[in-house]
C-alpha cells in the first residue's frame, strides 16, 4: 500500500533532476524518474517479483543487498512486506532510495551505506527473505556471497542476474566493460554463465528453487541473457537429496515438502532444453513399507522451451502446489516423475523422504 508523504511537487521535481540519472523508474507523486537519460543501454528498470514469492512476502522482513535506489525494496513493500532494510555501497544510491521513501511516506523501510562485506561485520540478525538482485555478476567471488547471505535468510532468497552464456560455470567479466557497478571498476568479476550455475550454489546451502525464469537471446553481437530465481530454505539434507545431476538433463524437477501446517508439497518443473516439451507429471506417495498410497496423481502440461531466439521472451518454470490431505499422515516418501507424453520416456524423476523438512 502506498501512502504519499508530505513533500511538495516542486521539491520533488528539483530533487529528481538533481539526483539524475536514475536506474529505476519511480512514480513520485506524479513525477517520473524517467525524465533523465537511462543509465545504460537496457533503459529504466521496472521491477517484477515472481508470483510464487508474492504471498510469502506479506508481513515478512526483507534484506535487499546492494539495493541500488531501492527498486526491489519498494516492490516488496507494495506486496505487503512488514519491514525492509536495504544497503548499497554508493552513497548517491542510498540518497535516492531515502528520498523515494520520504515521498512515499514509507516508515517501514530503512537504507544504509555499506558493502556486502561491511554489512556482515555488523553481525546483522536473520531476516525472512534476502534479495540478491543485480549483484552476483559484479562480484569476484559470487559463490562466497551466496554462502554468507544464505545464512541470514530464514525462509528464502530472491535472485536476479545477468548470464554470460555457454556451459555451466563462470566467465571473468571486466567491470569497466559494463556499467561498473562495483566500487572498484578496474577489478574482474565472475559472471554466472547459466541459471543452473546459480541453482547449484544455493542447493549447497540448503535452498531449492521454487521459481526459475530466463530471458536468453542470441544476437549478432553474441549472447545476452538474464534470470530471476526464488529459493526456499529446506535444509541441507533435503537439498542434497535433490541436488541436480551433472550434465545436460532436459528437465529440472524439484519436489519440496512444506514445513508449515498446510500439509502440502510444491513441485517445480523447468525445461532446460530449447524445444517445447509435451509431458505427463506423476506424483506417488509411499508408506514406510514402500507401498503406494491411493492412486497416482497425473497432470499433463506443456513446458515452454528455454528461450534461445531473438524475441527476448522469457521462459518460466511450472509451479504446482499439491495438497496431501489425509494421506500425509501415512506417507513417508514422495516420488515425482516427468515423462514425454508421446514416447513415455522419463525426462526427470525425484524421490524425497517426507521426514526431511527444513
Amino acid at each position: 500500500m502506498r501512502i504519499l508523504g508530505t513533500v511538495d511537487r516542486e521539491h520533488i521535481e528539483e530533487e529528481v533532476r538533481r539526483l539524475a540519472p536514475w536506474y529505476y523508474e519511480f512514480d513520485l507523486d506524479g513525477v517520473s524518474t524517467r525524465i533523465a537519460p537511462a543509465c545504460d543501454h537496457h533503459g529504466h528498470r521496472r521491477v517484477r517479483l515472481p508470483n510464487v514469492a508474492r504471498a510469502i512476502l506479506v508481513g515478512s522482513t526483507v534484506l535487499d543487498v546492494a539495493c541500488n535506489e531501492g527498486g526491489y525494496a519498494f516492490a516488496a513493500l507494495d506486496l505487503g512486506a512488514g519491514h525492509v532494510t536495504g544497503f548499497d555501497a554508493r552513497e548517491v544510491n542510498i540518497e535516492k532510495a531515502r528520498f523515494v521513501a520520504q515521498v512515499r511516506g514509507a516508515a517501514n523501510v530503512e537504507f544504509h551505506v555499506a558493502s556486502t562485506d561491511s554489512w556482515l561485520e555488523r553481525h546483522p540478525p536473520m531476516v525472512d527473505h534476502v534479495f540478491l538482485c543485480g549483484l552476483l555478476y559484479h562480484l569476484p567471488e559470487p559463490w562466497r556471497v551466496v554462502d554468507e547471505y544464505c545464512r541470514l535468510a530464514r525462509k528464502g532468497v530472491f535472485v536476479t542476474s545477468v548470464l554470460g552464456g555457454g556451459e555451466d560455470g563462470y566467465t571473468p567479466f571486466p567491470e569497466a566493460e559494463g556499467i561498473a557497478a562495483s566500487a572498484d571498476p578496474s577489478r574482474t568479476s565472475q559472471m554466472p554463465n547459466t541459471s543452473r550455475t546459480i541453482v547449484r550454489e544455493f542447493v549447497r546451502n540448503g535452498f531449492l528453487p521454487m521459481h526459475i525464469a530466463e530471458n536468453r537471446t542470441r544476437q549478432p553481437g553474441g549472447f545476452w541473457g538474464g534470470c530471476s530465481l526464488y529459493f526456499r530454505r529446506c535444509g541441507v539434507e533435503l537439498a542434497e537429496a535433490a541436488r541436480p545431476s551433472e550434465g545436460s538433463d532436459p528437465v529440472e524437477l524439484q519436489l519440496v515438502p512444506r514445513s508449515d501446517a498446510d500439509e502440502a508439497l510444491d513441485i517445480v518443473v523447468y525445461n532446460w532444453s530449447e524445444d517445447p516439451l509435451e509431458v505427463v507429471g506423476e506424483l506417488v506417495l509411499e508408506d514406510e513399507r514402500g507401498e503406494t498410497l491411493g492412486e497416482p496423481r497425473l497432470t499433463q502440461f506443456t513446458l515452454r522451451p528455454r528461450v534461445a531466439e531473438q524475441d527476448g521472451s522469457a521462459s518460466e518454470s511450472m509451479f504446482l502446489p499439491i495438497r496431501l490431505e489425509q494421506a500425509r499422515r501415512l506417507a513417508r516418501v514422495a516420488k515425482a516423475t516427468v515423462s514425454d507424453r508421446g514416447t513415455g520416456r522419463v525426462l526427470a524423476t525425484r524421490r524425497v523422504p517426507l521426514s526431511l523438512r527444513g
